[in-house]
């Protein structure tokens, strides 16, 4: 008979499913996903949940903590509908994704009550929120203590959430790594395919004869997005032929619009939003891509513009920047308009360096599969439960 694994997770998104599907296609364990709702305020993603998962949705109501023109669309949730989940299940190991949720603490309670191995799948770096938020932060850390103190092993997004794992009291044997991708299969192979028509699309979009930056995302505060504005401008000053692709919806949309009409800004382009499997055409005519964060604990962005073969540019305040960026880019200060800049002229302006952060682009991005991600829990999953068995007596 198969172990039961439950894993507890905010919502669906489809950057997810991949994972999710992967892990359910394990030999070895039966996975269970219980998500708190479908969907949140300011994403836009069409929800297609698959039907060859097990899962089930509580309709939590998140309560809104920040919005997007102030930093995020940030949530947490308080209700308790877990409870009857996790008592209709006999799993035999649990997987917390988090610690923002009244939910996560429950769950945590009900394994110790029940004796179930518990795992923490934590993305969270230092940088997750900016110090004028100061309070948020101290709750913060105080509540993931005390979620990772009551936790039996730990998978980690990448390095940086792993040291934050550690500094906050997780001993590094329990903590496995699986590295936060996307279907990057998808992503290169779908550009690879559109490139052939890369002519065509840079005339759909009015981009011919530009060469083309691109940043995809919510249009929010801590997306940095008044920087990329900013940097841009000089940027055009020393390369005319720039253009800048800004794909993605969210509050600040207008203010960015007139931001740019105010300084007169030339060619900046505001695509809209744009489903996943749509998302490729737009990779394909771009010639470098900008993640302008200013906190990601993550930035799956990066993983599709790699697997898409491009140049990137993020900052340190992306969680994904030490794993990712070796050579295929640059990594500037948060908020360095003159840095910025400096390195997307660098790029495109340098006789070869575009091609050459490519070929290295899509060269470490072979080592982030949603395979390999499954891998990291399927072995945290395989050490709870020897180390279970050990401590029982026989």
């Amino acid at each position: 008979m198969k172990h039961r694994v439950g894993l507890i997770t905010n919502i669906p998104s489809p950057y997810r499913i991949p994972l999710f599907k992967e892990l359910s296609r394990n030999g070895s364990y039966d996975f269970h996903f219980i998500f708190f709702n479908t969907t949140e305020t300011g994403r836009d993603w069409r929800v297609n949940l698959p039907s060859d998962i097990s899962y089930e949705v509580l309709n939590s109501k998140p309560v809104t903590l920040l919005s997007g023109r102030s930093w995020d669309n940030k949530f947490i949730y308080l209700d308790l509908s877990i409870k009857n989940a996790l008592k209709s299940h006999d799993f035999d190991v649990i997987i917390n994704g988090g610690w923002s949720a009244l939910a996560n603490y429950y769950a945590c309670f009900h394994c110790k009550l029940k004796k179930i191995p518990l795992m923490l799948w934590a993305g969270s770096i230092e940088s997750d929120l900016p110090g004028r938020y100061w309070y948020l932060k101290l709750i913060g850390k105080n509540l993931s203590k005390l979620m990772i103190k009551g936790t039996d092993a730990y998978v980690a997004y990448g390095t940086l959430s792993k040291q934050l794992l550690m500094e906050r009291g997780a001993h590094k044997d329990r903590i496995f790594v699986a590295y936060n991708t996307v279907d990057t299969a998808f992503f290169s192979g779908e550009v690879a395919r559109l490139r052939e028509e890369k002519g065509a699309l840079k005339k759909e979009l009015g981009l011919v004869n530009k060469k083309v930056i691109l940043y995809v995302g919510q249009l929010i505060a801590r997306k940095g997005l008044f920087y990329l504005l900013e940097a841009f401008q000089e940027v055009k000053r020393e390369v005319k032929e720039a253009a800048l692709l800004i794909v993605g919806s969210g509050e600040l949309e207008e203010k960015l619009r007139k931001f740019v009409d105010d300084n007169n800004i030339q060619d900046v382009i505001f695509y809209g939003f744009l489903q996943k499997e749509d998302l490729p055409k737009v990779y394909a005519v771009a010639d470098l891509f900008v993640f302008p964060t200013l906190g990601d604990i993550w930035g799956l962005v990066l993983n599709e513009a790699m697997s898409a073969g491009l140049p990137v540019i993020t900052t340190s305040a992306a969680g994904a920047s030490v794993d990712l960026v070796k050579g295929n880019g640059f990594i500037v200060p948060p908020g360095d308009t003159k840095t910025l800049r400096d390195r997307m002229i660098e790029i495109l302006t340098t006789e070869g360096l575009v091609e050459k952060m490519s070929r290295e682009s899509l060269e470490i991005i072979k080592d982030f599969t949603i395979e390999k991600s499954a891998r990291g829990f399927i072995d945290a999953i395989d050490f709870l439960l020897k180390d279970r068995n050990n401590k029982t007596p026989s």
